[in-house]
């Protein structure tokens, strides 16, 4: 009842999270949920669990972040010129987190967190096009679709390419990429 109570004072489903310890929880609460509220947009237990939060990925990240300059420093692997230990700074970690992993923290779609976590990183990528059936000029003209060409768009990102992009930039980009999703 709260939830809806929430939802009818304005806030979206999406806006709303019922947080439990354990899987079985969330188990009977998802169940009890689609049972009695069905206009009530449920999640997958998968999305449920804490450890997929896009915030608790950012915080782990800076969290490994700070274990590896400790372990780092630990092994007498960093160091300053005078050989005093160098641990990760505030900056370092600030610079360091993953850029999409904070792009998804503050609410943005996976496609859109990569878009501006590349962008960060000075590589210019952009939404993929809008498929031609869905363009203004052609909504009366048949179309032949099996929903491959929405679900593209509502998650893709199109990369640079051109014969200007070098075998050095693929590398940059790809980089960039699995630094910032892996």
């Amino acid at each position: 009842r709260e939830i809806i109570r929430q939802h009818e004072a304005g806030y979206s489903w999406r806006d709303i999270a019922v947080l439990v310890r354990r899987r079985k929880e969330a188990e009977t609460v998802v169940n009890y949920l689609l049972k009695y509220y069905p206009q009530i947009k449920v999640l997958s237990d998968e999305a449920l669990l804490l450890r997929n939060s896009p915030a608790v990925k950012l915080v782990v990240s800076m969290l490994k972040l700070v274990d590896e300059s400790y372990s780092a420093v630990a092994d007498n692997k960093v160091a300053d010129d005078r050989g005093t230990p160098v641990y990760a700074s505030a900056g370092d970690i600030r610079m360091m987190i993953s850029r999409y992993e904070f792009f998804r923290s503050e609410g943005h779609d996976a496609a859109e967190a990569l878009r501006m976590a590349l962008d960060a990183a000075n590589i210019e990528s952009r939404p993929l096009w809008k498929p031609m059936h869905k363009q203004p000029v052609y909504k009366n003209a048949p179309a032949y679709t099996n929903g491959v060409s929405e679900a593209l768009f509502a998650r893709g990102i199109c990369l640079p390419a051109g014969p200007w992009v070098t075998d050095d930039h693929v590398r940059y980009i790809v980089d960039t990429i699995k630094d910032n999703i892996e």
